[in-house]
């Protein structure tokens, strides 16, 4: 691996810029919308830098001061490279060639870009809201199988490479659906088909969920303690 791919948290940070003309601009945007302050070469509290006209002088005197460099097409003067992006926030996708082929990562990132729906953003902050509902312990096994579903959407967008957007776009609303019905379930989780089942000791299934009872029997008798999230997929 020929660099370290990371994403940088640039708010209100200093970043230089240096150079003129539509490479620059274009370097200018793409730093006002990480939230960077764009300052000039003097600016001695900046660590990051962008040589957009590839200036072999200029990344040089920067680079003796401990700057990170980019040179625009002067990958040996290079410290780090700027990615092609596919940006569906809080989703970003970066595609690197280390320098060797600025062409096919566009290329790449135009495939990319095809592939995956606007609505995947979304997809990521819907998760983030149920993060909590995802996590917490519940009463009955169906809804951590709601839990499952959501949290295993975000490996279907994984793999979503090489298959069509109509197919992630359905399985994003059949997930958001899934979210859906966590938040109901969490709502009135003292109802539903397995309610009332313990998790620690036998294990069957009832009313279509997988259930495991500790020397008792269900609802209807015994002593029942609900189901922990953990035995979902494991019993029965």
């Amino acid at each position: 691996m020929h660099s370290l791919p990371v994403f940088l948290r640039l708010t209100g940070r200093p970043v230089i810029l240096t150079g003129a003309g539509e490479a620059a601009d274009a370097k200018r945007r793409l730093l006002e919308r990480a939230g960077a302050q764009i300052v000039g070469e003097e600016d001695s509290a900046a660590r990051i830098a962008i040589v957009s006209d590839g200036d072999a002088a200029t990344a040089q005197r920067l680079r003796a001061r401990g700057v990170l460099v980019n040179a625009t097409d002067n990958p040996d003067l290079c410290d780090f490279t700027l990615p092609a992006i596919v940006d569906r926030d809080p989703v970003l996708i970066a595609i690197g060639t280390g320098g060797a082929s600025a062409g096919l990562a566009k290329a790449l990132r135009q495939r990319l870009e095809a592939m995956l729906p606007a609505r995947l953003g979304k997809l990521a902050d819907g998760l983030l809201a149920a993060r909590g509902a995802i996590r917490a312990p519940v009463s009955y096994t169906h809804l951590d199988v709601y839990k499952r579903q959501a949290t295993e959407a975000g490996g279907d967008a994984a793999r979503a490479v090489g298959k069509s957007g109509g197919w992630l776009a359905g399985r994003a609303r059949g997930a958001q659906g899934a979210l859906g019905r966590c938040r109901r379930a969490a709502a009135g989780h003292r109802r539903g088909p397995c309610a009332g089942w313990d998790d620690r000791s036998a294990t069957g299934r009832r009313g279509g969920c997988t259930w495991r009872v500790a020397g008792g029997r269900g609802a209807g008798g015994g002593s029942a303690v609900g189901i922990h999230p953990s035995i979902v997929g494991r019993s029965g």
